[in-house]
């Protein structure tokens, strides 16, 4: 560009008029208009290739993409804080975690210093003491040694105390009686039945106050198998006696459909009817012991019955069965009992046997 002027005897500023045009253009820096003889004290949007920065008048703030922070201490974890500073977790004690509390970090002690632990972890640092544990055995503390176990032992035992510990029993002792179910009767059905069982090879039933609808009626009882279940209805063999006041019979049971339960002897039971005012306010009653229903081949059914007999009224009758399911060796779930007509009324009480 020309210069019209002499500068070296200038003893006062010169006029940019008296310039060539060119120092009276602006140069744009940025976001800014810049003229020579310009001074600038603020310049936005530029953006600087290999600059070096030396010093800042203050840190930059998270807003503006820093940390807000002149220096950070060596091996301090680094926090995010919104638009405020970053903050700082220090290591802590030695073996410390960097522990959550929900809403911020912490260097906070582990509840157990697992590297000074080898082989099992003890119980005095929250562990079992035992490297294995055997499947389904209950657990019982044992102080700051290893734990015990308790093995389930044999079918149908319970958890028992014995005052010290606890063991793996039958329970109640041993040969102890579980009720399962009672059944009541309600003048609807002429069956009662108890299916679904399982864990005891040893029954006892309890039938009391049993009245049937009509005189003469007969009670028969099958086995079941299965999950449906299957009854069985052939091959029952035994024999019963049957005591009427002075009279006694004896029978023989081959290839039998079922169990006979009471009342052939006498033709029935020896009720009037419904409600059995004229003869008798007890009912039928007596007790099955049913064995053999998960192990061997044949099941058996020892029953024993009291009532008023049909064909010699006011005379009680004694039915004695011992009956057994031959060639079967499936496990029994399932006992039917069958009237020849609707139950009226009476319950039936069913319970496994343990030993």
């Amino acid at each position: 560009m020309a210069v019209p002027y002499t500068f070296g005897t200038a003893t006062a500023a010169i006029p940019l008029s008296q310039l060539d045009s060119n120092f009276a253009t602006a140069i744009t820096i940025g976001n800014a208009a810049v003229q020579l003889g310009n001074t600038i004290t603020s310049l936005a949007n530029v953006t600087l290739v290999n600059a070096t920065v030396t010093s800042l008048a203050s840190p930059i703030t998270a807003a503006q993409g820093g940390t807000g922070l002149a220096t950070l201490t060596s091996n301090n974890v680094v926090l995010g804080n919104g638009t405020g500073n970053v903050l700082l977790v220090a290591p802590g004690t030695s073996g410390n975690a960097l522990v959550s509390n929900g809403t911020t970090w912490s260097s906070s002690a582990v509840s157990a210093n697992v590297s000074t632990v080898t082989g099992v972890l003890p119980v005095s640092n929250g562990g079992t003491g035992a490297s294995s544990l055997t499947a389904n055995n209950v657990l019982l503390g044992n102080g700051t040694s290893a734990v015990q176990i308790v093995a389930p032992g044999t079918s149908g035992n319970v958890l028992t105390s014995n005052g010290t510990t606890w063991t793996s029993a039958a329970a109640g002792g041993g040969s102890a009686m579980t009720l399962i179910s009672t059944k009541t009767a309600n003048n609807t059905a002429a069956t009662i039945s108890f299916t679904g069982l399982s864990g005891y090879d040893k029954y006892l039933l309890l039938f009391e106050n049993v009245f049937p609808t009509t005189s003469t009626s007969t009670f028969n009882m099958v086995f079941g198998t299965g999950s449906g279940p299957t009854y069985i209805t052939s091959n029952y063999s035994g024999q019963s006696q049957i005591s009427v006041n002075t009279f006694n019979y004896n029978f023989e049971v081959s290839a039998a459909s079922n169990i006979a339960f009471a009342g052939v002897a006498g033709g029935g039971l020896g009720y009037s009817g419904v409600g059995n005012t004229t003869v008798s306010s007890s009912g039928m009653s007596g007790v099955a012991n049913l064995l053999g229903f998960t192990n061997g081949s044949d099941a058996s059914c020892q029953i024993r019955s009291i009532f008023f007999s049909g064909q010699y009224p006011n005379h009680f009758e004694v039915d004695t069965y011992d009956i057994y399911a031959t060639g079967n060796s499936t496990a029994k779930t399932a006992i039917k009992i069958t009237c020849s007509s609707t139950i009226v009324s009476g319950t039936f009480s069913l319970y496994g046997i343990s030993s």
